[in-house]
C-alpha cells in the first residue's frame, strides 16, 4: 500500500507539472491585401485562373520594428488545359515565414492539391487541402540557448464561384499541433474563415467588394472589410480595413501582359485604424504576382 500512495503521489506530481506548463495559441500574422492572402488559408482558391502561378508576398517594417518581417510564397501548377471545359486541379507548394525580431521565427511547409469541377455554364466548386508542417524556432544569444520544434499542420478548404462572384470557407491549422521548442508550449490552434466576393463591371473598369471572418478560439474574430478598383483592365486601387486594428491603401498594376506571361505588382500602406491600436504599427506590404497561360 506505500508503494501504491507514493506511486500516485508521483504520478500526480508529473500530471500537475505538464498541466502547469504554459501555452500560447499561435494564429497566422495579418495582411492588408486579402485578395492575395486567401488562397494562402484556403487552398481550394489556388488555381482559379485555370492557369500555373507564382505569389509572393513581403509585410515589413522600417526603424525601430525593422527586424519584424512576415512573407509568404505560393507556388501552383496547372494539372490541365486552360480553356479545360469542365474540371481543373492543380499540385502547388507553400512556404511562410513570421519573423518576430531578431531571435523568433515561425517558418511553415505546405504540399497543396485543389480540384474543381463546373456545376453550369456559370459556376465552379472546388476542394483543396494543404499538409506540411509548422516550425518555431528560438536562435541562441550570449545569455540564452537556441531551441527549435515542428510538428504537422494543414489547411482543407471549399470555394463556390462565378466570374463575379465568390463564397469559401477553410478550416485552418487542423491539426491543432502542439511544440515544446524550449521551455513553453506553443499550439497552432484551430480555427475557421469565412470569405465572400462580389464583383461588379463598370465599361472597361471593375470594382471587388469583399469580406473576410476568421474565427479564432478564445479571441476576437479577425474580420476584413474592403474594395478593389480595377481601371481600364490594369491599374488597381484599393482600401481594406481590418475592424478595430488597422486601414490597409493599395496601388497597383494587374495583368500586365507578355506573351501567356501575366505580371502583376502591389504595393500597401498599413496604419493603425485608432489609438488603442498601437501594437499594430506602421508597415508596408509588397506583392507579386505572376501567371502562366
Amino acid at each position: 500500500m506505500r508503494f501504491l500512495a507514493v506511486s500516485y503521489f508521483f504520478i500526480s506530481l508529473c500530471l500537475s507539472t505538464t498541466r502547469a506548463v504554459a501555452q500560447v495559441d499561435v494564429f497566422p500574422k495579418h495582411f492588408g491585401q486579402v485578395m492575395l492572402v486567401r488562397q494562402l488559408l484556403n487552398p481550394a482558391m489556388a488555381n482559379m485562373e485555370q492557369a500555373t502561378n507564382l505569389t509572393f508576398s513581403n509585410r515589413f517594417y522600417t526603424g525601430a520594428f525593422r527586424q519584424i518581417d512576415n512573407l509568404y510564397f505560393i507556388g501552383n501548377v496547372n494539372l490541365n488545359g486552360k480553356d479545360s471545359a469542365r474540371n481543373v486541379s492543380s499540385i502547388g507548394l507553400k512556404f511562410a515565414n513570421e519573423k518576430a525580431g531578431e531571435f523568433v521565427e515561425r517558418p511553415k511547409y505546405y504540399v497543396s492539391y485543389s480540384f474543381r469541377t463546373r456545376l453550369t455554364d456559370e459556376y465552379w466548386l472546388g476542394l483543396g487541402i494543404d499538409l506540411g508542417r509548422a516550425a518555431y524556432i528560438f536562435k541562441g544569444t550570449d545569455v540564452s540557448t537556441s531551441g527549435s520544434a515542428s510538428n504537422w499542420d494543414g489547411n482543407v478548404g471549399f470555394v463556390f464561384h462565378s466570374a463575379t462572384f465568390c463564397l469559401a470557407g477553410s478550416a485552418n491549422q487542423f491539426f491543432n499541433s502542439l511544440i515544446l521548442p524550449k521551455d513553453l508550449y506553443f499550439r497552432w490552434r484551430r480555427f475557421y474563415t469565412l470569405y465572400a466576393e462580389k464583383a461588379f463591371h463598370m465599361g472597361t473598369s471593375q470594382l471587388s467588394l469583399f469580406a473576410q471572418n476568421q474565427f479564432l478560439p478564445d479571441q476576437e474574430d479577425v474580420l476584413d472589410i474592403g474594395a478593389n478598383l480595377t481601371i481600364s483592365e490594369h491599374v488597381v486601387i484599393g482600401a481594406n480595413y481590418w475592424a478595430e486594428r488597422s486601414i490597409s491603401f493599395l496601388a497597383g498594376l494587374k495583368n500586365i501582359s507578355l506573351d501567356d506571361h501575366h505580371f502583376s505588382l502591389y504595393m500597401s500602406y498599413n496604419l493603425p485604424a485608432s489609438n488603442q491600436a498601437s501594437t499594430n504599427i506602421q508597415s508596408f506590404e509588397m506583392s507579386l504576382y505572376y501567371q502562366f497561360r
